[in-house]
């Protein structure tokens, strides 16, 4: 039997959902990523990149086609199940675990139309976590899908930069996911929810980085940890601001001026950059 490759694009419940909003024109990408109990070792950045060879396909095709149409909503979903898991009562040593929820149904929006406002479009932090930049997209495919769809969503008005995180299931009231992924279902390679790197960190310290990096992952994860580590430290030596803003300028330019950007969570010295650049 063939191992399954996810995340699976499910192109018929992807119609049902553009049908069922069809007042809207909607456009929705809907990927299956399977059970994350039974699966291993899964990367939440390398299920974003890889659904994104479907979408970006999809969406550069509608930019250069003569008759191009606007959708009025966008949505890109990775569904998830993820159970609820609790030391059994019977195992004293807590070795053995057990189901105990049914709302097991979860999912990450890396891009998605705001469910209750049509004109505002919800961006992940996530998009900017996998820089695979190249000649043509400086700041990586991530980056250029979203203004893509900035460019073919009729009457989007705003872009609101908001927190990677899994949505509608039981997990969503947890408050580190990614620490109950590592350790409970033993996915190393799931990065929690991360606010834009904005400024540079006030007590900027390699030790600590490093440090930080390499509590309680595993020997196989190791090298890798250390190494993306390393070369954030080794870019952050060399910039006044944080990481992020470089791509959050290319934008602002590449996007409508007429379309604000709006974030969740700024503290004062953020606002001040942002204003500074002319991004808010």
């Amino acid at each position: 039997m063939q191992k399954i490759q996810y995340p699976v694009y499910r192109n018929n419940i992807s119609k049902k959902l553009s049908k069922y909003y069809n007042k809207n024109h909607e456009t929705v990408f809907w990927f299956d990523g399977g059970n994350l109990l039974k699966r291993k070792d899964v990367v939440k950045n390398d299920e974003i990149i890889k659904s994104l060879e479907t979408i970006y396909s999809h969406l550069a095709k509608l930019n250069k086609s003569k008759n191009k149409k606007k959708f009025g909503c966008f949505r890109w979903c990775i569904h998830y199940t993820i159970p609820e898991i609790k030391k059994s009562k019977a195992n004293k040593f807590g070795k053995k675990y057990q189901s105990v929820s049914d709302k097991n149904s979860h999912t990450l929006e890396p891009i998605c139309t705001d469910w209750d406002k049509d004109t505002k479009l919800n961006v992940s932090s996530d998009l900017f976590q996998s820089k695979n930049e190249d000649v043509k997209n400086p700041y990586g495919p991530l980056i250029e899908v979203l203004i893509l769809i900035a460019n073919l969503q009729k009457d989007l008005k705003e872009i609101n930069f908001i927190n990677g995180v899994l949505y509608h299931g039981w997990l969503s009231r947890v408050a580190n996911q990614g620490l109950y992924l590592r350790e409970k279902l033993k996915h190393w390679g799931w990065v929690g929810s991360f606010p834009l790197d904005i400024k540079k960190p006030i007590n900027f310290s390699p030790t600590k980085m490093i440090s930080g990096v390499i509590q309680k992952i595993p020997k196989s994860w190791l090298k890798e940890a250390t190494f993306i580590a390393k070369k954030r430290i080794s870019f952050l030596k060399s910039k006044i601001y944080g990481e992020d803003l470089e791509a959050l300028i290319y934008l602002r330019n590449e996007i409508d001026p007429k379309i604000k950007f709006t974030f969740t969570k700024l503290d004062k010295t953020e606002k001040k950059i942002l204003k500074k650049f002319s991004i808010i």
